[in-house]
């Protein structure tokens, strides 16, 4: 089913959602890249192909780019971009018991007040669209 050709007016919200995070002041590549990461943990071959896609546009480095996917150990991956990897990992990943007080804070002083939020939204909402996409069994073209 070509689930985004439908005129669905809950799946319309969820990109104009997307497009209000996309302006609202968090670093565009930090996102793409976090986009990315959540992705390839959900294992959606329709977004990991967008991201990348999306990323080489934006012109980051391929380096960084590759990097992504084993951000532990990168010396490509800059602290910020590595803590919101991680933010992006746990809430992905939700634990039964919920992300760790220790990570959410250290998240909530490099991301304040509502940055933290559009971030942990951002992540919430790929992790919807990654969904669909799988659910779907939508291919990269």
């Amino acid at each position: 089913m070509s689930y985004w050709r439908l005129n669905s007016p809950a799946y319309k919200c969820l990109l104009a959602a997307k497009a209000e995070l996309d302006k609202c002041g968090l670093e565009k590549d930090l996102l793409t890249l976090v986009y990315l990461r959540v992705s390839q943990i959900n294992g959606c071959e329709y977004c990991i192909a967008l991201h990348q896609k999306e990323a080489r546009a934006a012109g980051i480095a391929e380096a960084t780019i590759d990097a992504v996917a084993k951000w532990r150990s990168s010396e490509n991956v800059p602290a910020r971009l590595h803590l919101a990897l991680e933010w992006a990992e746990a809430v992905t990943q939700l634990p039964s018991k919920g992300v760790s007080e220790p990570l959410r804070d250290r998240v909530a002083i490099e991301f304040p007040n509502e940055q933290h939020v559009n971030l942990t939204t951002a992540i919430s909402l790929m992790n919807a669209l990654n969904r669909l996409s799988i659910s779907y069994g939508r291919k990269p073209q």
